[in-house]
């Protein structure tokens, strides 16, 4: 039988973010806290899916450039096959990593290196 214990202090914010986490992954805050704890998957399987076909999409994503770089007969300038390699990784990372963002956002302002 489990028992209440009231030992965990948290900022308004920490403990609006951590409800709404546990909420996202449809469980209760303590068992949201309890599988953090164990190192169980907290995400909720619509998370987890969202983030496979992200995964699958800057695959298809790949496989065309390098079968763009295979058909032409002149070589790829690489400014622009960087441009295409920075667009896929930023379309997976705003699905996957949202909070990625924020910080190349910041590196891209003249802050200091991330």
């Amino acid at each position: 039988m489990r028992t209440r214990w009231d030992a965990l202090y948290v900022t308004k914010a920490e403990r609006a973010e951590v409800t709404a986490a546990a909420e996202r992954a449809g469980q209760s805050v303590s068992q949201y806290l309890l599988a953090a704890h164990r190192g169980a998957p907290r995400n909720t399987s619509s998370e987890t899916v969202r983030i496979m076909q992200a995964l699958v999409m800057a695959e298809r994503q790949l496989a065309s450039l390098a079968r763009q770089i295979q058909h032409q007969e002149a070589a790829m300038d690489a400014l622009l096959l960087q441009a295409h390699l920075v667009a896929i990784e930023r379309a997976f990372r705003h699905v996957a990593m949202p909070w990625s963002l924020v910080l190349d956002d910041a590196c891209d302002h003249g802050a200091p290196p991330c």
